[in-house]
């Protein structure tokens, strides 16, 4: 697995395979990531990094990513060189608050073994991540309890001489902190505690998932908290999407009863959208022709379903995903594999094909990957084999600190594309950790609208929004804010302003949600920055177009 992630650019220094600049430097990190080789967005991207990367203080593409992290190329990850600790080689009796059985001496902090504290606090600060190294020796009996930032809550256990290193967020105090554990005997030395700066996301779902892979193969990801860089559209996009399940329980095996063949012939063994030949051909054979699934499992309540289809030779027509009463689902089908999906209302049945109707010129048609969801619309593909498959939502958030946010003024900017125009809340946010202080856009219950909103407080500032004309396309959206001073900005244009009001305090946070952990955001996203500056008119519009 490569350390180093490139963004693919027809700029910069020509690097391996033909990449451009290497953005992310893989020295500055123990981490090994993947990375998506055909990544591209150099409209979206390469603004930023080119002529505004040194303004830009947070930058996410879906270049990089690894178990449970989705990957920022600015800031890097890297260990910072400033030592936080004051006295970390004890050459004097001082600095640090000592319990009962503590000592110093002899260039060493000692323990003798009674069950007590010693500590130094204004080391760290709650949220920053950090690293910590320290030597250990002359251990008899015990061991020893490493705390960073948490009084309660231990980090590290040590019970063998050496030197070791460990990562952590400090979560609640400004000290480090060492315990006598089980009688711990022994000697600290060469503590050093230093930040980590980074800004990657922390990523979760705790499910199988599937994604579009950059050959055009439908895929299972590595595991189940890594995040999904899909290429549905040709362009790697950090896909985002909630909870949902396939109700279909035998979504790709068409032999078993459970789905009815009523004057048809299937046949395996054709290739799928997956590579492997799973794929069916089903062909008409009398007056009924068509593939359903009857009964319970398919309720007539909204939802949606979809179907992957392809012909046998040549173009044709074919009703998918109804009966032949209905006319509005008559699709031309290729040699090609495309993925189909209606809308589910008033049938008990789940038809995958019928040749009934009046329009359809084919006979025989490939099908694969049968889905049905409580949803308005169809999401990535859940491989069902017996029963029903249930894949978690996608959770991303807690990027960045308080540092790498300014309150008093800024520019948040994202390249996205929302799953639907299902009039849900979908927000992406800069925040203090809540929904009382943040700077947000993203979508609401209104058809394919835009819109932004600055809180402080728990009081709305600013609240702007456009008008797009479909928000499933990508659309660039910068939103500035500075006191009084307010824009949000679309495809290139200013399209709202608002010129009186305060700003957000204590931003910390860069969230896919509203910044209280509600209204998460699903869709595609491209690009995602942050400005610690209100950019110029000039630049936003460089910025968004």
């Amino acid at each position: 697995m490569p350390n180093e992630i490139y963004h693919r650019s027809n700029w910069g220094e020509s690097k391996a395979e033909d990449f451009g600049d290497v953005y992310y430097d893989y020295a500055a990190t123990n981490k090994l990531y993947n990375h998506s080789d055909y990544y591209e967005n150099s409209d979206g991207t390469d603004a930023i990094l080119r002529d505004l990367s040194n303004k830009a203080s947070i930058v996410l593409t879906p270049t990089a990513y690894s178990d449970g992290s989705l990957n920022t190329v600015i800031p890097p990850y890297q260990v910072l060189p400033q030592e936080l600790v004051t006295n970390g080689n004890f050459d004097t009796d001082s600095d640090w608050t000592l319990g009962t059985g503590w000592s110093i001496g002899d260039g060493k902090l000692v323990g003798d073994g009674a069950e007590s504290n010693a500590l130094q606090s204004g080391v760290v600060q709650n949220g920053n991540s950090y690293k910590i190294t320290i030597t250990t020796s002359n251990i008899t009996t015990g061991y020893l309890s490493v705390r960073v930032g948490s009084g309660g809550a231990e980090n590290f256990q040590v019970n063998s001489n050496g030197t070791q290193t460990f990562y952590t967020t400090a979560d609640n105090g400004t000290f480090i902190l060492f315990r006598n554990q089980s009688s711990f005997d022994g000697s600290i030395d060469n503590v050093s505690v230093k930040e980590i700066q980074e800004a990657d996301f922390d990523f979760s779902r705790g499910s199988s998932a599937t994604r579009v892979n950059e050959k055009g193969l439908v895929e299972d990801v590595q595991g189940d908290d890594y995040p999904r860089i899909d290429f549905t559209d040709g362009t790697g996009s950090l896909l985002l999407e909630p909870q949902s399940t396939n109700l279909m329980p035998y979504s790709e095996d068409f032999s078993q009863s459970v789905w009815r063949k009523e004057d048809v012939l299937i046949e395996s063994g054709y290739t799928a959208p997956d590579g492997t030949n799973t794929a069916y051909k089903v062909t008409e054979n009398g007056s009924d022709k068509h593939l359903v699934v009857l009964g319970t499992t398919v309720s007539n309540i909204n939802r949606h379903k979809s179907i992957w289809a392809r012909t046998v030779s040549g173009t044709g027509t074919v009703q998918l995903l109804n009966h032949n009463s209905d006319t509005s689902n008559i699709f031309t089908l290729t040699t090609q594999w495309q993925r189909f999906d209606v809308a589910h209302a008033g049938l008990n049945h789940f038809y995958a094909v019928d040749f009934r109707a009046a329009s359809t010129t084919l006979s025989e048609v490939i099908l694969w990957g049968a889905q049905l969801e409580d949803l308005s619309y169809a999401t990535s593909y859940i491989p069902t084999s017996g029963s029903t498959v249930t894949r978690s939502a996608d959770v991303a958030n807690n990027s960045g600190n308080a540092d790498l946010f300014n309150d008093s003024e800024g520019v948040l900017y994202a390249e996205l594309a929302a799953l639907a125009d299902d009039l849900t809340f979908r927000v992406l946010s800069v925040s203090d950790g809540s929904n009382n202080n943040t700077v947000k856009f993203g979508y609401r219950s209104d058809s394919n609208r835009i819109y932004a909103e600055i809180r402080s407080g728990g009081s709305s500032q600013a609240f702007l929004s456009y008008d797009v004309t479909d928000i499933t396309d990508f659309n660039k959206v910068a939103l500035k804010y500075k006191v009084n001073d307010f824009a949000l900005w679309v495809n290139g244009t200013e399209r709202a302003t608002d010129t009186s009001g305060s700003v957000s305090v204590g931003l910390d946070t860069l969230n896919f949600d509203n910044g209280g952990g509600s209204n998460e955001f699903y869709g595609d996203v491209k690009c995602v920055a942050v400005f610690k500056e209100a950019l110029t008119d000039e630049e936003l519009q460089q910025l968004t177009s």
